[in-house]
């Protein structure tokens, strides 16, 4: 038996605490030895861990609501345990990627020659530091081009040069003056395509510095209401069949954004239909009748009929509209002719539509003797 090994495994079972890897969250039960501090302020850790933990040498690590970065790791001569070094972090550092701002742990050392420089034409402040943090892609691409100025301990500073070595990533920077304000302003959605009826919520996300601004004030409009509405929290309700923009902006800035959605019908619904039925099968009207030519349309949602208000618009084709006797009961069409023979031969064309629009359908009357 090794006895090292069971000696470790009681005493984690003992004693043990649980750390958490800080990117991955993954949880590590370690043994912990507090380092005398000597009143700094700089707190070290000594922690032992089994040596299949996924824990290594620059790393960053959660404990007890702070973060730590591993300075070390040592086997001690043992195939049983590694033993680290953790330092304590002091600062979060501002990172821009893809336009996104991320707070990253890190350990600051002091800064060098913090002092302010005066001559007879100006005075300006100084100032170099050393950070040190997990070397990750995020660290390891940080824009050192002087842009990335940062608003940390109190002041402005640019990135200089960065370098990573044994997993620990070593970012210089040096005292700047504030950079002018940056705003982002986006709206986006889901999907691009909903069905009709259905409704989705937008998110409009305005920012300042890379930052989230939670005090900004944000309005909605639609190019299209027949086709969708929106609502003041950015909730779009799907009406009808199309395609509509919906745009976003930002009162403060005055800046905006737009997406571009299309209606489409539900694949699951049963089909419309609409049919408009003359009462003579060959859809001919006589002169001179004195009987009327009745129109009957149907809206069928499946086998269900539906009820709607029914548009009738008419073409003439140059005829007089004064040979014509129109009249309507409920939603039929009934049509009687003059007895003008110099119109025999011509067609009406009786058009229906439902009152919504969606659905229309006609009938060329032929005109006869």
């Amino acid at each position: 038996m090794n006895t090292l090994h069971k000696q470790f495994s009681d005493a984690l079972k003992r004693e043990g605490k649980t750390i958490t890897t800080y990117y991955t969250s993954e949880s590590v039960k370690c043994l912990f030895r507090k380092n005398n501090d000597n009143n700094k302020t700089d707190n070290h850790i000594t922690i032992f861990y089994d040596i299949t933990a996924p824990i290594k040498q620059g790393q960053l690590l959660t404990y007890g609501g702070k973060n730590y970065i591993t300075l070390n790791q040592e086997s001690v001569e043992n195939d049983t345990y590694y033993k680290s070094a953790l330092l304590e972090c002091n600062l979060l550092l501002p990172v821009i990627d893809n336009s996104k701002r991320y707070d990253i742990p890190c350990y600051m050392y002091n800064l060098t020659s913090p002092t302010v420089i005066e001559n007879n034409v100006i005075t300006t402040l100084d100032g170099k530091g050393e950070i040190i943090t997990e070397s990750t892609e995020m660290i390891k691409n940080i824009d050192i081009s002087g842009k990335n100025i940062v608003n940390i301990i109190g002041g402005w500073y640019k990135v200089q040069n960065t370098y990573n070595i044994g997993g620990i990533s070593h970012v210089f920077i040096e005292r700047d003056v504030k950079p002018a304000d940056v705003y982002s302003f986006t709206l986006t959605s889901d999907a691009n395509s909903y069905i009709e009826g259905s409704t989705t919520q937008l998110t409009a996300s305005a920012s300042k510095n890379y930052t989230e601004d939670t005090t900004a004030t944000i309005t909605y409009s639609t190019s299209d209401e027949k086709i969708a509405t929106v609502d003041s929290t950015g909730l779009v309700t799907f009406i009808s069949i199309g395609n509509v923009i919906i745009t976003a902006t930002w009162t403060e800035q005055t800046l905006t954004d737009s997406v571009s959605l299309s209606v489409v019908a539900d694949p699951n619904a049963p089909a419309y239909t609409f049919k408009l039925i003359c009462s003579n099968p060959s859809n001919e009207i006589t002169l001179g009748s004195s009987s009327y030519r009745t129109f009957t349309p149907t809206l069928m949602n499946g086998t269900t009929p539906v009820t709607f208000t029914p548009v009738w618009t008419f073409n003439y084709n140059g005829m007089s509209q004064s040979d014509f006797t129109i009249t309507y009961d409920g939603i039929l069409c009934k049509i009687k002719v003059a007895e003008n023979y110099d119109i025999i031969g011509n067609t009406l064309r009786v058009i229906c539509t439902t009152d919504d629009g969606k659905y229309s359908a006609f009938i060329d009357a032929m005109l006869v003797i």
